[in-house]
Parts: structure tokens; C-alpha cells; sequence
């Protein structure tokens, strides 16, 4: 787990607890079995009353938004079993494919703005198929059908 990981869950366990709470998490060890189960769920229940009370008290964002959903991915992975990795890293490849399609369309529009249709520039098929591979007719064709 990097620091950052972390932080945040260190951030979020400060924000809903108190300092009664944490001093019973300290003295828990003081205890028998029996009763440090019973300590256990006695804590965790204080921490839901106390979390419930402070959301009620304080309207704003407990967190600032995420606006990287590949940072949010790689910080989860290391909490998820087999199966949810690979799912997770399908929504990783999701996001990277919808970032890598934002960026291509911005690139034809600057070329759009670049090489207007009509006066005489025009963009040569070639250097279509230069960038990007392939056919230069069919990369033409699908760069003509994006206007």
C-alpha cells in the first residue's frame, strides 16, 4: 500500500471517530478474549453513531471528487481478490480507450481547423495513413464522416 492509499484511509478513519474511541481501540488489548470481541463491536458501533451525527451536522463534501478514475483503480487494486483485479483493470483499459478517443478527437478537430475544407488545403489521405497506419482511402473516409 503506498502512502497515499494510505493517507486517505487513515484520512477517512480520523474524520468519524473521537478520542473516547480511539482510547478504547488502545486499551482493548487490556481486556480478555471475550470481552475485547464484545469491545470490538461496541467501537464499531460508536464510530456509526458518531459518522451518522457528523454527516447530519455538516452538509459538505466529506472528500474533494476524484477526476482520475485511473489513480481511483490502481489505489483499489490492491484490495481486490482475483476476479475483481481483472475487472478492475477492464474498467482501467475502459477509461484509458475513452481518454486515448477524447484526445484523437480533439487532434482531428485542430486538424479540421487547420486544413478547412474548401480552401484549396484539404488534408492529404496520406498523411492520414502516415500517422495513424493503414489504408490512407479508409482513414480519409472515416476522418471525412467525423465533420
Amino acid at each position: 500500500m503506498s502512502l497515499s492509499e494510505h493517507d486517505k484511509i487513515l484520512a477517512f478513519d480520523t474524520l468519524f471517530t473521537t478520542n473516547h474511541i480511539q482510547m478504547l481501540k488502545i486499551i482493548m488489548p487490556l481486556f480478555d478474549v471475550p470481552a475485547q470481541r464484545h469491545m470490538a463491536v461496541y467501537i464499531k458501533y460508536m464510530e456509526l453513531q458518531y459518522t451518522i451525527s457528523y454527516l447530519k451536522k455538516y452538509s459538505f463534501p466529506v472528500f474533494p471528487k476524484s477526476t482520475d478514475p485511473h489513480c481511483v483503480c490502481k489505489e483499489i487494486l490492491p484490495y481486490c481478490s482475483c476476479e475483481e483485479k481483472k475487472k478492475v483493470e477492464q474498467m482501467e483499459q475502459l477509461f484509458s480507450s475513452m481518454e486515448n478517443y477524447r484526445e484523437m478527437m480533439e487532434m482531428f478537430n485542430m486538424m479540421k481547423e487547420m486544413f478547412p475544407e474548401g480552401e484549396g488545403g484539404g488534408i492529404n489521405p496520406d498523411m492520414l495513413s502516415g500517422l495513424f497506419g493503414g489504408d490512407s482511402a479508409q482513414m480519409f473516409e472515416m476522418f471525412q464522416n467525423i465533420k
